[in-house]
């Protein structure tokens, strides 16, 4: 690592996880350091790397966590110790993100730096809610203006702005929409001009009104808006019944959270986001591999059977057989069991097609399995450490035709609490998921949480939770879907 680091600037956009750069995914996923603020996105807080120092510096109106002159410092510190560090912004890093600010401290102590653009609000999010900020017909021109400067006072030239054509779209003015709507009126703007706000704009808990400057303030009011929101003022705003189509999906404004293993990945979420859902993923875990001594190596490739309960245990076997050059074709005599959908996938990634599959190992599928074991061959079961896959197994076999065998170890990952709240409902599809998520939510409280699961077992340790529990008739994705669409 070199003796200084070096700092990204990175902008977050508006809200939506899939908003994000692919730069700024790059960038984030090989930081060291990640300084955040309040206005990132929670699917994007939700899939920050684990390896990462994570800093919350989050601003809110009147309440600043950590003064700007100390994120400075922080950011210059962190580097200056060899860090790679991702400064992460809502919206663009410069369009009233302070990042110039940063930029000149990163300067003026001989920092290296890089800007990553970002997705800004003050298009996005209008546009997001059927508000063309340009029109041919309406508007040639858009003005982006700050609500509030430096010293926290109004200081809005009205006088001139008003004097401008095109659309006008005011950041960080929710609650100074009065002060707009009258400053505008004022100075000789009709108060009939259509305006509208824009709440959490791009995100599930997105919400608008359409109004006119001399009814915008109750409006807002009547319809509870909170910040972070955008004010338009122009005649585009006309256009959002007409243009917004976000509505016509059977999941839009559902926030539904996804909870995983970090290793497996799942075909659920970009089906979810094709119906309109904000999906948040969240990681609860992660695993690294166990090193095994050749001989234990070896009596593990050369069993009867093997039996995996998980992704990341067929990664990490298929690892160590590369690791030790071994040709694949010498397993033509070892049988292959997978215990759960993903695990049936991650040896088909590795081309094993399994020759015994079930989704969760009952009492049923357990003395299915056995019954496919000749009492000649050694049964060996290969999980993440436990013994709990085995001793189902001892029910039917004696100790010296089942051997545990852990090839990795789980590590649970904290998560914030915030990624539950205003979620709509979690999909659960197994039960080890259920235990992963109560760990990585320690002190979560989730009778209030609405939970769709996959199968019996994974029904039973949510309601176990507390959770509302609603379960597909089916252990497959379509089914889930339907449930979801149902409940």
């Amino acid at each position: 690592m070199d003796s200084k680091g070096k700092v990204w600037l990175v902008g977050a956009g508006p809200g939506d996880s899939e908003l994000l750069t692919l730069k700024a995914r790059r960038i984030i996923d090989s930081a060291d350091v990640i300084v955040f603020d309040r206005l990132v996105g929670k699917g994007i807080l939700s899939t920050l790397p684990h390896t990462a120092k994570l800093i919350y510096v989050g601003k809110q109106s009147g309440n600043h966590t950590v003064r700007q002159e100390n994120i400075n410092i922080i950011l210059a510190d962190e580097a200056q110790k060899g860090q790679r560090v991702v400064r992460l912004k809502g919206g663009d890093p410069f369009l009233f993100g302070r990042g110039a600010e940063e930029m000149e401290t990163l300067i003026d102590r001989n920092i290296p730096f890089e800007v990553i653009p970002g997705v800004t609000s003050s298009i996005a999010v209008p546009e997001c809610a059927g508000i063309p900020v340009t029109h041919r017909d309406y508007a040639s021109s858009v003005h982006i203006i700050t609500a509030h400067k430096k010293s926290g006072e109004d200081t809005v030239d009205y006088k001139n702005i008003a004097k401008l054509d095109g659309t006008l779209v005011f950041m960080m003015g929710l609650s100074s929409a009065g002060k707009i709507a009258h400053g505008l009126i004022a100075e000789g703007v009709s108060p009939f001009t259509p305006a509208a706000a824009i709440s959490c704009g791009t995100t599930a808990m997105q919400k608008k009104v359409i109004s006119t400057l001399e009814t915008l303030e109750n409006d807002i009011k009547r319809e509870s808006l909170i910040s972070p929101a955008v004010i338009v003022v122009g005649d585009v705003c006309g256009l959002s019944d007409k243009i917004d189509t976000t509505k016509i999906l059977p999941l839009s404004g559902k926030c539904i959270a996804v909870p995983r293993h970090e290793e497996t990945v799942s075909s659920l979420p970009p089906i979810l986001k094709e119906m309109g859902a904000q999906v948040i993923e969240i990681i609860c875990d992660y695993t690294e591999p166990i090193p095994l001594d050749n001989d234990l190596f070896y009596s593990l490739i050369s069993s009867g059977w093997t039996v995996f309960s998980s992704p990341a245990a067929v990664h990490a076997v298929f690892a160590m057989i590369l690791e030790h050059s071994v040709d694949i074709r010498l397993l033509w005599k070892t049988k292959f069991a997978a215990i759960g959908s993903s695990t049936k996938n991650a040896l088909a990634s590795h081309g094993i097609m399994p020759d015994f599959y079930a989704f969760d190992l009952d009492e049923e599928s357990t003395v299915e399995l056995v019954s496919k074991c000749t009492p000649f061959e050694t049964r060996i079961v290969v999980v993440e450490g436990d013994n709990t896959l085995k001793n189902k197994l001892l029910m039917y076999l004696s100790e010296a035709k089942c051997k545990n065998i852990p090839v990795c170890r789980t590590h649970i990952l904290k998560n914030y609490d915030e990624l539950l709240h205003n979620t709509d409902c979690v999909i659960l599809t197994s039960g080890n998921i259920v235990k992963a998520m109560e760990k990585s939510f320690d002190s979560f409280d989730f009778k209030d949480i609405n939970a769709v699961c996959i199968g019996t077992k994974t029904a039973n340790e949510a309601k176990r939770l507390g959770m509302n529990v609603y379960m597909s008739e089916n252990s497959n994705i379509k089914s889930l879907i339907d449930k979801l669409l149902k409940y």
